[in-house]
């Protein structure tokens, strides 16, 4: 594995949500909100990619930082800090996000993704 590689997306994270298809039509299409996330994490990583995507296995190891909903009451709001709340998004889909963004910056296939390390919290 390659030296690891450290860098913040600004932005609520998405989830990736499943290809749309449009019966009239015909066509496939992704969903707006994805398409600007994915992009936005794709930006991030353009700036600290390596010379040439990587071509063996890569580890991620990714941290998502939630926003507090202003709704929820003080106490939830006081568990939160301290992930004792579990909440929508669900990393699967939130991470698949990012692998999606990172292939053909940092590596070649999302397939060389050998290790991944996810973690929600809220602040």
């Amino acid at each position: 594995m390659t030296e690891p590689i450290s860098f913040r997306v600004y932005g609520i994270p998405k989830t990736w949500h499943r290809p749309r298809f449009n019966r009239k039509t015909g066509t496939v299409y992704t969903v707006k909100q994805d398409t600007q996330w994915r992009d936005s994490i794709t930006g991030q990583a353009l700036a600290h990619r390596p010379p040439v995507p990587h071509d063996g296995p890569v580890g991620l190891e990714l941290t998502f930082i939630l926003p507090i909903p202003a709704s929820w009451p003080e106490w939830r709001k006081a568990e939160a800090l301290v992930a004792l709340v579990i909440k929508k998004p669900d990393l699967e889909n939130t991470s698949k996000a990012v692998l999606d963004a990172l292939t053909g910056i940092y590596y070649q296939d999302d397939a060389q993704v050998a290790v991944l390390t996810c973690r929600k919290r809220y602040q």
